[in-house]
């Protein structure tokens, strides 16, 4: 519970007991965490997303914390709804160079060591890379995690975060109806939408492409850079930070902590300090800026699987694809061999081919 400064946006958290106007409305155990001193009147009461936000204007009242006093502001009390999910399915999405694949692997990462259970599906673009922002060179991250067993990456998705506008063009069907998108809008500015295919003048932000869906939209781009102005890095090694707040910001969304994501990045940087505190920052600024939007009156929560004890395997699809071949061999009494050559170029037609042998 905060109060959130119109002027500032910065929350301010209180240690509390129940307010005096509580009961007026029914909400003993949302708003047990603000100590209101002064008399208090209430106007400008507007109900929002049931009950999940209030907005209020306090007068003739003080607000006490850590000696200070808050005295005639107006301020944003927003309510957040906890709401529990047995399973969840998120689809990151976008350029190859964005990190989708580090992204859904952190969370992924994660979520197993709160004890849920997952199944995930990446989705990489061709070896060959397609031009940055078109739809050819989208990559993509499927997660399943849940309370219960799971044995699919999800059929369609409940949250969709994509980075431009190729991503949101290519993975839209993917998405339940009524589920959440996140978007980065400074992927859906003209060069991304060109590229993107889509025609002159046309946004899906905006044209009713969305419609039935939660959109949040997030200038990630922008708020990754003011976060890391006084870094001294470069443009580029700022931008590569992004998926960071992404991360961050699903991280509060499904209340997950950071701490495993902050170990994994002072390992991969241990020799680049500099990247170290970068991405961190960015992570956290991630996190606290779903605490600070008002547009966001909602968090998830999926308890850990009730899974038996032991040890367990965690595989690829190409793993587990050799794995049940070589089953099927041994159990059918039959020998059995594989070659691939993979991605084979025809010197005589100029094209790629694709070559398997088995016998």
């Amino acid at each position: 519970m905060k109060f959130l400064n119109k002027e500032s946006r910065h929350p301010i958290y209180l240690n509390t007991d129940i307010p005096a106007w509580q009961k007026d409305y029914t909400m003993q155990e949302k708003v047990s965490d603000i100590r209101l001193m002064g008399n208090v009147q209430l106007s400008q009461i507007k109900e929002v997303a049931e009950f999940n936000r209030l907005e209020i204007q306090l007068r003739n009242y003080s607000l006490k914390k850590a000696g200070k006093k808050y005295e005639g502001e107006t301020f944003l009390l927003k309510l957040i709804e906890n709401q529990i999910k047995d399973e969840v399915t998120i689809l990151f999405a976008g350029d190859s160079g964005d990190g989708i694949q580090l992204t859904g692997g952190q969370f992924t990462d994660t979520a197993a060591l709160l004890g849920n259970d997952i199944s995930t599906f990446p989705n990489f673009p061709a070896e060959i890379r397609a031009p940055q922002g078109t739809v050819a060179g989208v990559s993509g991250f499927q997660l399943h995690f849940g309370s219960v067993e799971l044995f699919t990456p999800g059929d369609h998705a409940d949250v969709l975060v994509v980075m431009n506008a190729a991503a949101l063009k290519s993975n839209l069907d993917s998405l339940k109806k009524g589920g959440i998108v996140i978007a980065n809008i400074a992927g859906f500015d003209k060069k991304n939408l060109r590229l993107a295919k889509y025609e002159d003048g046309v946004n899906p932000l905006n044209d009713g492409t969305l419609d039935g869906y939660k959109i949040h939209e997030v200038d990630v781009t922008k708020i990754t850079r003011e976060t890391l102005k006084e870094s001294g890095l470069g443009t580029k090694a700022v931008d590569r930070s992004k998926n960071m707040f992404v991360l961050g910001f699903l991280y509060w969304m499904y209340n997950r902590k950071l701490d495993n994501t902050i170990r994994f990045l002072e390992k991969k940087f241990s020799k680049k300090p500099e990247l170290i505190e970068s991405n961190i920052a960015v992570l956290k600024a991630g996190y606290y800026y779903g605490d600070t939007a008002e547009a966001i009156a909602s968090r998830f929560e999926v308890k850990p699987a009730n899974i038996k004890a032991g040890t367990y395997r965690n595989i690829m699809g190409n793993e587990a694809t050799a794995i049940g071949l070589i089953a099927a061999s041994q159990s059918g009494g039959e020998n059995f061999r594989l070659n691939a050559n993979g991605i084979v170029f025809n010197e005589d037609s100029g094209d790629l081919d694709f070559r398997v042998e088995s016998d």
